[in-house]
């Protein structure tokens, strides 16, 4: 049963299908994200995605039904989103943890542990994101 695609303006449902789809033609993301399980979470005010990331498949789920222990939660304004995910991001913005450190208006909202446990293959998610086609503006 498909996931149903609410209209979000932050992040649009046209982008993250393509994400989705990138990701998961990714011969890189395959590699490294072979044995990882984590939910991530994107919230922009009341507008929340959640993405369920599984040993290199990439799906958007329901929010609440993240059932792993492994979930990171990222929370920002829409103009602190755009300032990342565009192909070439200014210093300070080409990253989340740039982005928490230096963007007032974003925040590692739960799970900095895992974040840290997946860092590798969550950079690579959100460098893939910013290349996307629909992106958020």
């Amino acid at each position: 049963m498909a996931t149903p695609t609410p209209t979000c303006e932050t992040f649009p449902a046209v982008w993250v299908e393509h994400w989705l789809s990138d990701v998961s033609s990714n011969p890189e993301i395959q590699v490294i994200g072979r044995w990882t399980r984590l939910h991530v979470v994107l919230e922009c005010g009341v507008e929340e995605v959640t993405l369920e990331f599984d040993c290199g498949s990439f799906r958007r789920v329901p929010a609440g039904l993240t059932t792993t222990t492994d979930r990171v939660v990222f929370s920002g304004a829409k103009r602190a989103w755009a300032s990342m995910l565009v192909p070439d991001p200014a210093p300070r913005c080409n990253d989340v943890l740039a982005l928490d450190r230096h963007h007032p208006e974003f925040e590692i909202a739960e799970g900095r542990a895992t974040l840290i446990k997946h860092l590798r293959i969550l950079l690579a998610l959100f460098r893939i994101a910013a290349q996307s086609e629909g992106r958020p503006s």
